[in-house]
């Protein structure tokens, strides 16, 4: 898990423009990513995580900046308006230690 952790974070640093706004956990391959992204970086950025070697799965829990230049308030994901905060799949897989793995 550190040496899949530590590929994801050098990809990260080539990817976004503030990597250390983004939080990285890996657990048996499936990695989850938190914290603040630019709206334009997002998919990018899920997409390219889930192509490292020895991701399994990837658990998006990222928060969007609607502009690089905004001083608002991050956008919540879509899901977080669902009661208890947590998309329904999400809330599963985390209640039962479920890995989702790539085709």
């Amino acid at each position: 898990d550190d040496v899949v952790g530590a590929r994801v974070r050098a990809k990260l640093d080539h990817l976004v423009a503030h990597p250390e706004r983004i939080k990285v956990q890996v657990e048996h391959g499936c990695v989850v990513l938190s914290g603040e992204i630019e709206s334009e970086e997002r998919g990018h950025v899920v997409r390219s995580v889930a192509a490292v070697r020895g991701v399994d799965a990837v658990v998006d829990l990222l928060t969007e900046n609607a502009h690089p230049h905004s001083r608002t308030r991050p956008r919540a994901p879509k899901w977080a308006l669902v009661p208890g905060g947590w998309h329904p799949a999400l809330r599963l897989v985390a209640s039962h230690g479920i890995a989702v793995r790539r085709a």
